[in-house]
């Protein structure tokens, strides 16, 4: 339920209102979408929910990192319910095409092979298995805004200047590029990028530098969910690699990532409570009591759980109840009036 006052609350539910999705209030409103491979499922669930419940309208733009630049995507184009599925059907990245088992995954990572196969993703699954509508997505009123990490700068880049497919389709293998696991960088205009996750896991910070006053935060592990520390593979598999392919430089980077991600949860914490000088920041976390998908996850079950749980959290959110699924996993909405929502929005 959300409480009873919050900026960004507060503008969801006035732009709910109009019937017109060009608003002339003065503010810009965000999502900010964190991916985290497969527990991405969280964030397309979040995405799902929002659609369903008639609230993307309201919004100006979305910016994802990682899996959840794919999701914002289809969020964008309108299809958030259809490329949900790629997560736990065989059609999509539930396929052994896309992730090897955990057997032959340790045998990759330790002969220096890519565990995800990348081209699957985006030649099989995103254009054609599940095919992004890139024509709606181009004419959408919502911006999309991808994150990368930048090799050479050693930062975070926004890429939203896309005049074709493929300008869409490299801009978001390079967002999904974890080093080490998936490939090499993605050349882009002379420049290598990877997956952002080293300098910015949540892209609320790159949502500010765009100049967006209301920004809506989409996290894919639970309010208490903060990485400690490495795991063994992290620390003495990858962090050497990157050592030795990228510098020093970039590997500690990388080693300084989870203090990274402390710091924007911290920020992320107190922008919660304190609202009164904008951007005004609103975050929904995963939902506890369930088992989080993990980053390379290939069960459908605990996949099919984690969507759910992305749009239980939209629904007790906006509505203050848990939603009903069908077999295809789309949430009805057909008991809830619009009315309800705008009510229990500020309960």
């Amino acid at each position: 339920m959300l409480k009873k006052y919050h900026p960004v609350l507060e503008i969801l539910k006035s732009r709910y209102k109009y019937d017109s999705e060009n608003y002339n209030d003065g503010n810009r409103l965000c999502i900010a979408v964190e991916g985290g491979g497969m527990r991405g499922v969280v964030s397309a669930g979040m995405l799902m929910g929002l659609e369903s419940l008639g609230l993307k309208k309201c919004f100006d733009s979305i910016i994802g990192a990682s899996a959840g630049a794919l999701n914002s995507a289809y969020f964008v184009s309108g299809q958030s319910s259809y490329g949900i599925t790629s997560y736990y059907q065989k059609e999509g990245v539930g396929s052994d095409k896309f992730i090897d088992n955990v057997f032959r995954s340790a045998y990759r990572v330790i002969a220096n092979k890519p565990v995800i196969n990348l081209d699957y993703l985006y030649e099989s699954v995103v254009e054609k298995n599940r095919k992004l509508n890139f024509n709606k997505l181009k004419s959408s009123k919502i911006e999309l805004n991808i994150t990368v990490a930048s090799l050479r700068k050693r930062e975070v880049v926004v890429l939203n200047k896309f005049s074709s497919k493929n300008d869409v389709i490299k801009a978001l293998r390079a967002t999904t590029g974890i080093p080490i696991i998936s490939n090499s960088p993605v050349e882009i205009d002379n420049e290598l990028y990877w997956d952002p996750f080293i300098y910015e896991p949540i892209p609320v910070f790159s949502a500010i530098k765009q100049g967006f006053t209301h920004i809506l935060v989409l996290r894919t592990r639970t309010a208490n969910d903060i990485p400690t520390k490495f795991t063994l593979t992290e620390k003495y598999l990858m962090y050497p690699r990157i050592l030795k392919k990228y510098g020093k430089g970039l590997a500690d980077d990388y080693m300084n990532s989870i203090d990274k991600y402390k710091t924007i949860i911290e920020f992320l914490e107190n922008k919660q409570k304190e609202h009164s000088v904008p951007p005004y920041i609103y975050t929904i976390n995963a939902p506890n009591g369930i088992v989080l998908p993990n980053q390379l996850e290939r069960s459908p079950k605990i996949l099919i759980d984690g969507a759910k749980a992305g749009v239980s959290a939209v629904f007790e959110t906006m509505l203050g109840k848990k939603p009903k699924f069908t077999e295809i996993l789309y949430p009805t909405i057909s008991s809830y009036h619009p009315e309800h929502i705008l009510e229990s929005m500020l309960e």
